[in-house]
């Protein structure tokens, strides 16, 4: 089998000539639901092309504090999850979208020397804490819980029982009660 490029000049008679066929390679790329950039970390040797005439398996994906649910053809993520792209069914370059859902995790309150209140709360990846019932401590007021025994560390409860700050640290946690001594005003009459 020989490559021609042209006919020599002055050929005669019947040829027949063979075309050789390339398959087409699709670009594949990675982005996250609604079309932002891709945030989480692929497993090893993810496909970023897809060869038409050959199936394409994709690999999973991970992400601090989600779950990965899958690739989607469509970036709302509404269709059936891509598992695999077909031998013929894409005919163009191919854009798929991560779904992630945020994983829950335990966060058990410590009142340290309160009592009562809530005692734990489920809480997920980068959303507020949802609002306690507050522990009570005589001659104290409650200051917060925070992720540090004595009011150090990060607050993640305000004194009122609602969240200071979105949920991000990626595990089940502890945290701790912050007491403040109550003033009293004495007014002598």
């Amino acid at each position: 089998d020989s490559k021609v490029t042209q006919l020599a000049k002055g050929s005669t008679g019947d040829k027949t000539f063979y075309a050789k066929w390339d398959p087409a390679k699709y670009t594949i790329t990675y982005k996250d639901q609604g079309g932002e950039e891709f945030s989480g970390t692929h497993e090893n040797e993810y496909p970023t092309t897809h060869t038409y005439n050959t199936p394409t398996t994709l690999k999973g994906a991970t992400r601090d504090g989600y779950d990965f649910a899958g690739w989607f053809a469509t970036s709302d993520c509404s269709s059936e999850p891509v598992i695999t792209l077909g031998s013929t069914e894409y005919t163009t370059d191919i854009t798929l979208y991560a779904k992630w859902e945020a994983k829950d995790y335990t966060i058990t309150l410590d009142p340290q020397e309160g009592s009562g209140g809530t005692v734990s709360v489920s809480a997920k990846s980068g959303s507020p804490l949802p609002t306690i019932e507050l522990p009570m401590y005589d001659a104290y007021d409650f200051g917060g819980y925070f992720d540090k025994i004595g009011g150090q560390g990060t607050q993640y409860y305000k004194p009122d029982g609602t969240s200071a700050k979105n949920w991000d640290k990626g595990t089940d946690a502890t945290l701790y009660a912050y007491w403040i001594p109550t003033e009293y005003v004495i007014t002598y009459e």
